[in-house]
């Protein structure tokens, strides 16, 4: 497995991809970088794939420990509600002054899957356990 960095760069007809970009699919997704607001990709797929896209300008060979770190450095794990209704629920009880159950309780923790929230998944959590 091989991880590429790919700078985005606009043209006069939009977005530059390497040529290679549309016959060889990778997985992976766009970043925006915190600071400079520069559109990248960070993509991922086995070694002969990658190695087609490597010679390309825009194109950045990382390590996994490299392309973690710059998921980790330009992307936020964003809170989402998975269960609007008990969100809306929890969120009535609370203004009540009513105490939450241990069930309720579990529902507003956001590292419990079967919550009311989670957090939304960056490149880096898709690739760790690769």
């Amino acid at each position: 497995m091989k991880y590429i960095k790919l700078n985005l760069e606009k043209g006069p007809s939009g977005i530059i991809y390497p040529s290679v970009y549309h016959t060889v699919p990778l997985q992976g997704g766009y970043i925006t970088e915190k600071d400079s607001g520069k559109g990248t990709m960070l993509l991922w797929g086995d070694n002969k794939s990658i190695d087609k896209y490597l010679g390309h300008s825009a194109v950045t060979e990382l390590t996994k420990k490299e392309a973690i770190a710059y998921s980790e450095a330009h992307e936020e794990r964003r809170l989402k509600v998975t269960d609007q209704a008990l969100v809306d629920f929890l969120k009535i009880k609370a203004l009540l002054g009513k105490p939450f159950t241990e069930e309720e309780e579990a529902a507003i923790d956001i590292d419990n899957p079967e919550g009311g929230f989670t957090k939304t998944k960056i490149f880096a959590d898709q690739i760790k356990n690769l």
